[in-house]
């Protein structure tokens, strides 16, 4: 009976109180960007076995902000450690909701340039043109990207350059993983992100749902 009550209340945490999210696999860039000084660096943890959510890691100097994806739900958890020499312990901000249907990309206005050399490596150039016309660039972002064993490539590149390849009208194969990315504009590099880490790990985080503050 005893064992009975508590597989109750387990339950009960899972459905009710609590969101579980498990992560098996960690990916990390350094990033360099016109739009701050020195490096920071980009954590994205994945469920190699559900890629509808995921966990980002945004740190510099001593400050360091993070935010929760669930696809599933449209919704985004935002959180934070003010100092990391501090705490290691996130503190959790907000939750906002997002419509997945909502793409602010005019997709007619891009192009894609796809090439694989003999080696593991693709490249990929996406092409924001002015307008539909395409004789003009308004920016391109250059992937280098190797195979890899799930589907990451359109989550890291929303992640990592907050872009386009997640509308539906793009198609691209999402089974490789970015090594390196470069976002040019005005014949200057603006930011890149080169692969540093890609580790297994076996971690569990929870969202206690009586907790949720949700904004606009």
């Amino acid at each position: 009976m005893t064992k009975f009550i508590g597989i109750v209340l387990f339950l009960f945490c899972q459905n009710v109180l609590c969101q579980e999210y498990h992560f098996d696999r960690l990916i990390q860039y350094k990033e360099t960007s016109v739009a701050f000084t020195g490096n920071r660096l980009v954590t994205v943890l994945f469920n190699s076995n559900n890629t509808s959510y995921y966990f980002v890691n945004r740190n510099w100097n001593d400050e360091l902000d993070a935010y929760l994806v669930d696809n599933n739900l449209n919704v985004t958890h935002v959180y934070t450690i003010d100092d990391i020499k501090k705490s290691k312990d996130y503190e959790y901000l907000y939750s906002k909701r997002f419509n997945p249907d909502n793409c602010s990309i005019d997709c007619s206005c891009i192009s894609i340039e796809e090439s694989k050399n003999a080696g593991q490596f693709s490249k990929i150039l996406m092409i924001k043109h002015i307008n539909k016309k395409k004789k003009k660039k308004e920016y391109e972002i250059e992937v280098i990207s190797k195979p890899y064993e799930f589907a990451v490539l359109k989550p890291l590149i929303e992640i990592l350059q907050h872009h386009f390849l997640f509308c539906e009208e793009i198609k691209v194969d999402g089974y490789s993983i970015p090594t390196w990315i470069k976002l040019n504009k005005g014949g200057q590099i603006k930011s890149e992100q080169s692969l540093v880490l890609d580790n297994a790990i076996d971690v569990n985080f929870s969202v206690k749902k009586k907790d949720l503050v949700f904004r606009e």
